[in-house]
This record gives C-alpha cells, sequence and structure tokens, in this order.
C-alpha cells in the first residue's frame, strides 16, 4: 500500500526562505506527499509565546492557501537544529528542506547553525536550496564512493526524484605518492575503481530499481570535478553522502560539510547512512 511520503519544511517565515518553501510544495506535489512545515518559537514568557505562535500560525496559513497537498504546521520551542533534526525522524520524514541562512558580499551562500547542524547529524536526508525552483529537478549528480552510505544515497534519490536524470560519477585520484611511475599509478587507480564500481553495480539493492545505473570514473580531485561538473551539465541538484570510507569523501563531507555545501552552485541533498 501506498503511504504519502512526509516533506519537512522547516522555515523561519521571513522572505529568505521562500525559494526552499517552494520546493518543498513542488517535491510534496510530485510525490502526492505530505508538507510538514515547521517553525521554531523565540523564547519568552507565556504571553510573549502565545502572540508568536498567533502570528506564526496566520502566515503559514497564508502561505499555504490553496497549494493542494496536505498540510500541517508544526510549532515547535527549544533551539532549532536538534528540534528539527528530532522532529524529522519522530515523524518518519523523507527529507528535511531548509534554505541558506544568506548570500555575503560575493554572492557566496553562508548556510549558518542550524544548516550545518541539520546536515551533520539529521538521521533524515537534508536538501538545502540554494535556488529559485523554475522547474523539478532535471539532472543529478550523485558523487560515490561505493560505500553504503553511497548505495543509501541513490536509492533515496531514485525514490524523492523518479523523473530525473541521475549521473554517478566516481572521482578517483592517481596521484598519490608511490614508487611506480605515473603511468603505472594512474593505470592501478583506474582498474581499482573499475573493479568497485562493477562490484557496486552488480548490489541487488540497485538491481531492483526501475532504472539501470551505470558509474562514470573520472581522474581528479574531487573538489575542483564536482563543480566543473555541474557548470558544464546544467546540474541542478547534487547529492553527497554524509559518510564515506574514501579518502575524498570523508575530505569533503567531514570536517569540510559546510565548506563544500556553500560552495556549491546548485542545491545540495546530504544524505547520511
Amino acid at each position: 500500500m501506498f503511504v504519502p511520503p512526509t516533506i519537512l519544511i522547516a522555515t523561519d517565515l521571513t522572505a529568505r526562505s521562500d525559494r526552499a518553501f517552494d520546493r518543498s510544495v513542488e517535491l510534496a506535489t510530485d510525490l502526492g506527499g505530505t508538507l510538514l512545515v515547521a517553525h521554531a518559537l523565540d523564547k519568552g514568557d507565556a504571553a510573549h509565546v502565545a502572540r508568536a505562535s498567533d502570528r506564526a500560525g496566520r502566515v503559514i496559513a497564508k502561505l499555504t492557501d490553496g497549494i493542494g497537498v496536505p498540510v500541517e504546521p508544526v510549532l515547535i520551542q527549544g533551539r532549532a537544529p536538534e528540534t528539527i533534526a528530532e522532529l524529522g525522524k519522530e515523524r518518519g520524514s523523507a527529507v528535511i528542506v531548509v534554505g541558506p541562512a544568506r548570500h555575503n558580499h560575493v554572492g557566496d551562500f553562508i548556510l549558518g547553525t542550524a544548516v550545518d547542524y541539520l546536515v551533520r547529524r539529521s538521521p533524515v536526508p537534508v536538501l538545502v536550496v540554494k535556488e529559485r525552483p523554475r522547474h523539478p529537478y532535471r539532472r543529478i549528480l550523485i558523487a560515490t564512493d561505493f560505500s553504503d552510505c553511497s548505495l543509501h544515497a541513490v536509492q533515496m534519490t531514485a525514490m524523492l526524484f523518479p523523473k530525473a536524470r541521475l549521473d554517478l560519477v566516481h572521482v578517483y585520484d592517481g596521484g598519490f605518492p608511490s614508487r611506480l611511475d605515473p603511468d603505472q599509478t594512474l593505470a592501478f587507480a583506474r582498474s581499482e575503481a573499475e573493479r568497485e564500481s562493477a562490484e557496486f553495480a552488480a548490489r541487488p539493492e540497485l538491481a531492483g530499481q526501475a532504472r539501470p545505473f551505470q558509474v562514470e570514473l573520472i581522474e581528479g580531485r574531487a573538489g575542483e570535478v564536482l563543480p566543473t561538473l555541474i557548470a558544464q551539465r546544467d546540474i541542478d541538484l547534487l547529492v553527497l553522502g554524509a559518510h564515506g570510507r574514501s579518502g575524498f569523501v570523508h575530505a569533503l563531507i567531514g570536517s569540510r560539510a559546510s565548506e563544500l555545501l556553500e560552495g556549491a552552485p546548485c542545491d545540495v541533498l546530504m544524505v547520511r547512512n
């Protein structure tokens, strides 16, 4: 039996959150799901909280009027990052949709503490919306390191965006120190990538998918390759696993999660294992 997915939009109800809200509505509509609109209330005395709750309720009602999907507003108290992550887990949300805090003076995106916490800690996939939605995601780039987390990321992406084209890419670095000559080193790195790619494509979890998956192998450094591919292929969404076994995934997703998310020139979906 089909169970409509829950799309959780975390919003501060300001104008800067409109892109994330519009994308969450589009996603809930495409999937036939329910929209859970979560807003964290500021601390204060009972009278202040009551006024804030009333205002938030009126704003949410206005935002969601006539959107065509079931809507449930949720007003929460406490630290926004922790409470939103817990809400997403408790309600079994398919994804948490958020927007970056703001742009800086050169046009880069600043994630802010709440978003940074969610992409690092939330067990629910987090979609960081940067661009104003003009159409559903058409072409999605999934960076894979062949780990279980990458497998989960592929499965979640296929479920959330069944009509989009998925480009699976593995970036391998053939330039690690070695006593072998450069050609031998690169050939060895390529052969290892091809072996792991074949094993990954043969996993039974992917065999059951409605569309075939093929991993593209690219030599280079992920931090340079991924932005180039996004620009060249007009990628709408970059998908990353929050934990991986390879060096590039650890380097990009671990201590530098905020840097990668802020620098990516498109929306980003972060999937934890």
